[in-house]
């Protein structure tokens, strides 16, 4: 599993929290801003290289222009 946020304090206590339900669980992080496309590609080729594909995605992220 892959996991993606800004804070790489979020990152290690998700994955922790993972870990300790399920310690045989691969879990790798990427820090990462949605709203930089390098940074999510770096993230998404990450995980490619980590697992070999991406199954499924969960988007619960986004920007939105000022109104």
């Amino acid at each position: 599993m892959s996991l993606l946020a800004r804070s790489s304090e979020t990152l290690a206590a998700v994955k922790d929290s993972i870990i300790k339900v399920v310690p045989d669980a691969r879990v790798e992080v990427f820090k990462a801003d949605v709203t930089e496309p390098l940074e999510i590609k770096a993230a998404v080729e990450g995980t490619i290289a980590k697992f070999g594909k991406i199954d499924i995605v969960i988007a619960n992220a986004g920007k939105a222009e000022r109104w």
